[in-house]
């Protein structure tokens, strides 16, 4: 049938065509509440890490840090960081339970 007569025709849609726009209705907005999902997900995951890594941040301020004299290396691909007077102080904080990790803070 052509538009023009389509369009001044009195006649309604036929049911196969009713049913394919609710099934593509349906299905946008199945596609619409995952994403609100995924999105809620996302932001609650995202505030536990920035609370927890505030947290762990006012941690470290509140330490002390080790008055150990130590050497660090900066590398930037092939060239070492040259400082003008030879020295940076830098204050390192370890933590008993986890050895391996380690903070530092560049006065």
């Amino acid at each position: 049938m052509s538009m023009k007569r389509k369009l001044r025709s009195g006649a309604g849609e036929t049911i196969g065509e009713v049913l394919v726009a609710l099934l593509i209705s349906a299905a946008a907005l199945v596609m619409l509440a995952s994403m609100v999902a995924s999105s809620a997900r996302m932001t609650e995951q995202s505030e536990a890490r920035l609370s927890a890594y505030y947290a762990e941040n006012v941690r470290l301020d509140q330490q002390t840090g080790t008055s150990e004299t130590v050497t660090v290396t900066i590398r930037d691909g092939a060239a070492a960081l040259r400082l003008s007077d030879g020295t940076l102080q830098v204050k390192v904080y370890t933590n008993a339970a986890a050895p391996d990790v380690m903070a530092y803070q560049v006065k």
